[in-house]
């Protein structure tokens, strides 16, 4: 059953930063006194298997920025003080974080060992606009159930929520050139309130971004106890006379199957 009649999605983004619409958030000219400012990338771990990725770049604010962690990709923009900072769930412990800025320039983070046992989590990441989403369904859920965890009703990563089921981040900012998105879906398996199975569905919205175009994008599956799966994928999207349906990505992503120590 697809959600063709649910509300118009929205996003819930990491993290976000306004947008000046008179620059182009791309390369900038620096001069001298700029090429000599320095950049500062730290990555520090958080509870839930997350790391928090901080970037300070005086000299590229409003710039366009490639974030990648073990094969998931995004973009977003730099702040207008030259400051940014997201949340970034683990996908390997040991996996590198870099940010690449417009004219190629990347910087690596300096990382800590991170653990992801008791963590089974899917991410997608993709090229072009909004248009495809994880959907999960917690212990038999149906669409637009409390056990329905999508990007309309992501569920907080606290403990509480935790204590619940998964949770759901959209990373990336669309309105960037050449955008690319992400989302991740996290389920704390030693914090399951019961044995049962997790289905998951990954479907692409037809709207007037995406239609008639091919999206290109990864997925990468870590599962509980450290076994991870890679893929990538295309999807031709159907022309804009269909704009406004759902097609199904089958056999993407494998169910989670939550059996508690």
């Amino acid at each position: 059953f697809s959600p063709q009649n649910a509300a118009p999605a929205s996003r819930v983004v990491a993290v976000t930063f306004a947008i000046d619409t008179n620059l182009q958030n791309d390369a900038q000219v620096l001069s001298f006194a700029q090429v000599t400012c320095t950049i500062s990338l730290t990555a520090l771990p958080e509870p839930g298997a997350i790391v928090r990725l901080r970037l300070d770049a005086p000299c590229r604010r409003n710039q366009r920025i490639l974030i990648e962690h073990a094969g998931l990709e995004f973009a977003d923009v730099v702040g207008a003080d030259g400051g940014y900072m997201v949340d970034i769930p683990v996908l390997q412990a040991f996996g590198e974080l870099s940010v690449t800025f417009a004219e190629g320039i990347t910087v690596d983070a300096k990382t800590v060992p991170l653990t992801t046992v008791g963590y089974d989590r899917v991410a997608i990441s993709w090229r072009g606009g909004p248009g495809l989403h994880i959907h999960a369904l917690e212990y038999d859920a149906d669409y637009g159930d409390a056990g329905h965890v999508w990007a309309d009703a992501p569920r907080s990563g606290g403990a509480r929520a935790q204590a619940e089921g998964g949770s759901l981040v959209q990373l990336g900012n669309p309105d960037v050139l050449n955008p690319r998105l992400a989302e991740v879906y996290s389920f704390p398996i030693e914090r399951a309130p019961r044995d049962g199975t997790v289905r998951l569905v990954v479907e692409a919205e037809v709207t007037p971004a995406t239609c008639g175009k091919e999206m290109v994008g990864r997925m990468i599956q870590l599962s509980g106890t450290g076994d991870i799966s890679d893929m990538k994928f295309s999807l031709d999207m159907p022309d804009c006379g269909g704009a406004g349906g759902y097609l199904v990505l089958k056999n993407l992503v494998q169910d989670l199957k939550i059996v508690r120590n």
